[in-house]
């Protein structure tokens, strides 16, 4: 039982090691944003689709009035078309930095692990090596002392 614990600790953390919180709200901003310019697409598809016999229909009256008060004629197709392309340009912004900030770690951390490779290597190298050595002769080595200079 505290085996499973652990590996959905561990679970858990890789998520959100994996997302940070900034790129959490820049994902939900940027969602946000596209999903508001999808229902302003749909809702001029419908409005123009529906014929009311009564001749309001409530999507064309709402469309009429924001091109009236915005002095602007765009209508919802076209605010709509806007914040979706807002949207993902927000999103390819956010996906860009970190993804940049992401293979960066990835390169620190392939460094680390071919430096501790390349120490272990070294050391195991060292370990293994033998020192053959005989001594020629028993004569001291001569020193220079200060006076000779």
């Amino acid at each position: 039982m505290k085996k499973e614990n652990e590996k959905k600790i561990n679970k858990n953390n890789e998520l959100t090691d994996a997302l940070s919180v900034k790129e959490i709200i820049g994902y939900a901003i940027a969602g946000l944003i596209g999903a508001f310019g999808l229902v302003l697409i749909i809702l001029n598809i419908v409005g123009s689709a529906v014929n009311n016999n009564s001749g309001t229909n409530p999507i064309k009256v709402a469309e009429s009035n924001l091109i009236s008060a915005l002095n602007v004629n765009i209508s919802f197709l076209g605010y709509g078309l806007i914040f979706f392309a807002l949207g993902i340009i927000i999103l390819l912004i956010v996906l860009a930095i970190n993804a940049k900030k992401t293979d960066r770690l990835i390169e620190k951390q392939i460094r680390r692990q071919q430096r501790l490779q390349s120490s272990a290597l070294l050391d195991d190298e060292n370990k293994n090596e033998l020192v053959d050595a005989e001594i020629v002769n028993d004569e001291p080595v001569p020193t220079i002392s200060a006076k000779e200079q």
